[in-house]
């Protein structure tokens, strides 16, 4: 192994210092070199016995001194094989060709390269063709998978497993979530220090604190349409150790930031995502608001490299593309006093009222029935901030505050900072059917200053799930030292949504991911259904106690089993400092009729204060009935744990 992967590093870069890197002065560019390793499309085997190929293709930079930076790339969902019969399976029949999905960052990779890191972008094919035999949506596979991938290179002295970078691609979103989350959970856990979901899912619904996290979200993904990946910001966005992003692409699709997935390039057959009208702004094809492939993947470049080179380089000048600055860019600094979050009731004045609400109608529960919707609007695709996850429908979703006014009025949140800051920031949208207009007062000992604020609506028509409504950064620089309070204040009728009103200085701020207690769920022995009511016990543990109070949705998930036997379960789960242990109870209503055996899962979303460790479980009732609907199979088996029987790493 040692050998083999010396070859592949002779290939990408050859160093000739021992020292590890710490940003290249004067901002170096080098030669930039390729390479691809390829063990085989078995050559590891992932939780629960999936094997999967262990390929990638590398891109390293040419005589760079030290030990590099390592970015880890990772593709999302797509079919794995092309040519033959179509079909799509794992390994590919004799007569096809596996879909080299791993080779189609080539614009990020070389950036990267060129200011002197190493990037690996690997193939997650076997990965894609499993989805359907685990719990998530194989999101743990991806995760473990990079996992794997990084297990290779710590053979390498050239890398640098302690700066070490992830983006992922659609469903590699949230794998790349899940690698960081396994990877904190390793006895000897590597460095990394960024993570970066484009376009994103969110069907788990993990939050990531801890660690800086960028998303990169295009608004014309006819993919991922509904902008779900909103939530991996949402649930992260209150972190203090590490900064949180989101940069929105106008004009952007969901394939082109691959090659491989784009028309005119890819090797294997691929189509453009956004199929409504060409005609169309600002989505249409044959609009000039939308962004062709070239153009869209030099952006991808841009941001993907920035966000990168900021984090693990230490360039600040990186850094002011993610600061909020942009009106496409909300940012989260953890250097930062959070002055009103705008998820409890606050008191107005004059002609304007503020409401906490959440939310949009639509067939599911809804998650927050004590709070009203933000919007009677009932297209939830059209709200990224309340869309239901697929899993885990009743998560509750952001709190934010609805302004209503009608002519003068005022909102005052006072200021007690014990230092100075940059910047005030909020996010705001404005009402979904017009623009809206007030200002922002900033008071302090000589008087005070009034800055203008005007929202515009995002484009697009309803009948393609858009305009979007989503909250972007407002920033105003602070010329003072000495804030007392901030006021809101309105003139003519409005409607707007608001939320994190904050002080903050921009900040690279430190990695603390791996610090944090971790929360599991172990799966439930199986019980018999019986004549009345049972339930079905799950334990949720923290590794560790905690001095903080630490809460975690809990939620029985699937869609699997008879919600007439299995009663649908969602709750919060409270570790009180010093808590270890909890159980939760799936009640079960037994009868007399002879019905299958009933599979159900109990997944774990939204940790405050901790990380997710194991977070789905498997339960099982036991038809105990006779009849002719009387089907007693086994119980599914439950995914190995990290590192145990099931699971082999490299």
């Amino acid at each position: 192994m040692k050998a083999w992967l010396g070859l592949v590093m002779a290939a990408v870069l050859t160093a000739t210092g021992g020292t590890a890197y710490a940003g290249d002065a004067g901002d170096a560019t080098y030669g930039v070199v390729t390479s691809e390793y390829d063990l085989g499309d078995e050559a590891v085997t992932l939780p629960g016995g999936v094997k999967s190929e262990l390929r990638a293709k590398v891109y390293g930079p040419k005589d760079a001194p030290g030990k590099r930076p390592l970015v880890v790339f990772l593709h999302g969902y797509h079919d794995a094989c092309y040519g033959g019969d179509q079909k799509q399976r794992w390994p590919c029949a004799p007569d096809q060709r596996p879909v080299p999905s791993f080779r189609g960052y080539d614009a990020p990779g070389r950036e990267l390269a060129k200011h002197g890191y190493v990037v690996v972008s690997i193939s997650s094919n076997a990965v894609n063709r499993n989805v359907s035999k685990t719990l998530d949506a194989a999101t743990r596979l991806r995760g473990e998978l990079v996992l794997a991938h990084l297990d290779l290179w710590k053979h390498s002295s050239r890398v640098d497993l302690d700066n070490v970078g992830l983006m992922g691609h659609s469903r590699g979103g949230e794998g790349v979530v899940a690698a960081a989350l396994a990877n904190a959970a390793r006895p000897h856990p590597y460095g990394i220090k960024a993570v970066l979901p484009l376009a994103s899912t969110s069907a788990t619904r993990q939050a990531l604190p801890g660690i800086a996290l960028n998303l990169i979200t295009g608004y014309c993904d006819g993919d991922v349409y509904d902008l779900q990946g909103q939530h991996l910001y949402d649930d992260s966005r209150y972190d203090t150790s590490a900064p949180k992003s989101q940069v929105l692409l106008m004009g952007a699709n969901h394939n082109f930031f691959n090659s491989e997935w784009t028309p005119g390039q890819a090797e294997a057959p691929a189509t453009d995502d956004w199929a409504f009208n060409p005609d169309e702004e600002p989505c249409g094809t044959a609009t000039p608001t939308r962004l062709t492939a070239v153009q869209q993947q030099a952006l991808g470049r841009v941001y993907i490299s920035g966000f990168f080179r900021w984090i693990l380089g230490g360039e600040e000048a990186q850094g002011k593309l993610f600061d909020g600055s942009d009106p496409n860019v909300t940012s989260q600094s953890p250097d930062r006093l959070d002055l009103a979050r705008f998820d409890q009731p606050v008191s107005t004045t004059g002609d304007l009222t503020a409401t906490v609400c959440t939310g949009s109608p639509s067939w599911l529960p809804d998650p927050n029935p004590e709070l009203p919707f933000c919007t009677e609007n009932e297209q939830p695709d059209r709200f990224p901030h309340w869309v239901p996850s697929f899993f885990l429908p009743t998560v509750p979703n952001p709190a934010i505050t609805a302004l209503h006014w009608t002519g003068p009025g005022a909102l005052r949140i006072p200021v007690n900072a014990r230092k100075q800051y940059d910047v005030l920031t909020f996010r705001a949208a404005a009402d979904p059917d017009k623009p809206s207009t007030f200002t922002i007062r900033l008071i302090d000992d000589q008087g005070h200053r009034d800055v203008a604020v005007s929202l515009e609506n995002l484009p697009g028509k309803p009948e393609n799930a858009q305009p979007k409504t989503l909250l972007r950064t407002v920033r105003i620089p602070l010329k003072t030292t000495n804030l007392k309070a901030v006021e809101l204040r309105t003139a003519n009728e409005g409607r707007a949504f608001i939320s994190d009103l904050a002080l903050s200085t921009p900040s690279r701020g430190r990695t603390t991911l791996n610090q944090l207690p971790r929360i599991s769920v172990s799966d439930a022995a199986p019980v018999a259904e019986g004549n009345s009511a049972t339930k079905v016990n799950f334990t949720v543990t923290l590794n560790r106690p905690s001095h903080q109070q630490v809460t975690v949705h809990a939620e029985t998930a699937g869609f699997t089993a008879d919600p007439e036997i299995v009663l649908p379960l969602t709750t919060t789960i409270t570790f009180v400092p010093g808590e270890t242990r909890k159980t939760v109870a799936v009640q079960i209503r037994g009868n007399t009729t002879a019905q299958p055996d009933q599979d159900f899962k109990l997944a774990l979303a939204v940790p405050r204060n901790a990380i997710t460790d194991d977070a789905w479980a498997t339960g099982k009732v036991l038809d105990d009935d006779t009849g002719p609907n009387t089907q007693h199979d086994k119980q599914a088996p439950a995914l190995p744990p990290r590192g145990g029987p099931g699971y082999r790493g490299m």
